[in-house]
């Protein structure tokens, strides 16, 4: 295995468990390889660190796949690793919904593997990973026979460039394909070979287990509902009602749909509206209110959302319609977020009365690593009224 020489500072996060290299003035050797090549890094004294792919012409330049140097890549056993922590998972008949692999925290790197009903989606983040594509399908094929298979490259910023995406047999895909998946026998429709919206988002499954034993008989506000799969779990769980608030009409046509297939249409009702609007005008009051924005929206005029801006805002306007007793449960994507938020704050400054509560677990498809914040794919705060 070639090497690739870092950085004093680079080498300290790499000890630490980071497992990213980016480029920089003290990066030595990258020239000479080649992309999705398995090399061992080392540094400024020559001292090896780990082994990692090559990624020569991208910012992150190494991604690291094990912390011993000299390890050889194997694909299969990562793979199987992956599948063997998820086996609760795989084995539950109520739920066919869940990420086989969740990159650097499986040893894969760059690698996003979902099972969504009926498809095996594969998201690949850098081109190192693209190199061994064959044997990840190889280990598909095998392992998911039954499943369809789609593959997305995500390499550059969506805003910029979307997503390339084809099946096993590099052909296009029907976007308009979908399938009916289960989380905890709850049914949503999945949308698998539409960009990274697929129709479930698999790692708040959590957060949904802890307020469906939290939920029977409680009045349910779910903000930024895109395809209103909390609503649709807190109803089938004896919550009163719930009313789904997106700005996304299309999305809440999909939140409509899945609330008729698990039988609680009577109990959810749709608002398409700006949600810090509904919140301000609303005249009722929740028991639970759940806030999941994007990080960044964009729309016509005051349409448009941005978090650092308008969470606050929105904080304010929600905690206006907490009922006494009340839980809120408001969460941020940090995928991809460089600059610390503080929700945790801005919740405690928006209304004093709150009482913070213990988060739920991530699930155990969604493993963390130390020393690797990207890994964890939302902040989290649930607090609970006292007034």
């Amino acid at each position: 295995m070639r090497t690739l020489q870092v950085s004093r500072s680079t080498a300290r996060f790499i000890k630490l468990g980071h497992p990213w290299v980016r480029i920089d003035r003290f990066t030595k050797g990258l020239n000479a390889l080649q992309c999705g090549e398995t090399i061992n890094l080392v540094d400024e004294r020559g001292q090896q660190l780990a082994s990692a792919l090559a990624d020569p012409d991208q910012d992150i330049c190494a991604r690291v796949y094990h912390r011993r140097p000299g390890k050889t890549f194997d694909i299969a056993q990562a793979l199987n690793a992956a599948k063997k922590r998820r086996q609760a998972l795989v084995d539950d008949p109520e739920t066919n919904c869940y990420r086989l692999v969740h990159g650097e925290s499986d040893f894969l790197p760059a690698l996003r593997i979902e099972v969504l009903g009926d498809y095996f989606v594969i998201l690949m983040r850098a081109p190192c990973i693209r190199e061994h594509l064959s044997e990840i399908l190889k280990w598909a094929h095998s392992s998911y026979p039954q499943l369809s298979i789609v593959i997305k490259e995500q390499f550059e910023d969506l805003r910029r460039h979307p997503l390339r995406i084809y099946d096993a047999e590099q052909k296009p895909v029907d976007a308009n394909s979908e399938c009916t998946g289960l989380e905890r026998g709850v049914q949503v429709i999945c949308r698998p070979n539409e960009d990274l919206a697929t129709g479930v988002y698999v790692d708040q499954r959590a957060t949904r287990d802890y307020l469906r034993e939290r939920c029977e008989n409680k009045r349910i506000a779910n903000a930024f509902a895109y395809s209103g799969l909390f609503s649709s779990a807190l109803l089938k769980a004896n919550a009163a009602s719930s009313v789904d608030i997106d700005i996304a009409a299309p999305a809440l046509e999909l939140a409509t749909r899945n609330a008729a297939l698990n039988g609680v249409s009577e109990r959810h009702s749709i608002v398409v509206g700006d949600s810090i609007q509904f919140f301000k005008q609303s005249k009722d009051e929740f028991d639970i209110i759940i806030l999941d924005p994007p990080t960044a929206a964009h729309g016509k005029g005051k349409q448009s959302w941005i978090l650092r801006r308008d969470y606050p805002i929105l904080l304010e306007a929600a905690l206006s319609c907490l009922a006494n007793d009340g839980m809120i449960v408001a969460c941020r994507n940090t995928l991809g977020s460089k600059k610390q938020f503080g929700l945790r704050q801005h919740i405690q400054k928006a209304h004093p009365n709150l009482k913070l509560l213990e988060n739920p677990s991530i699930g155990c498809d969604i493993p963390v690593i130390k020393g690797f914040p990207e890994s964890k794919p939302y902040e989290l705060v649930i607090a609970k009224n006292n007034a």
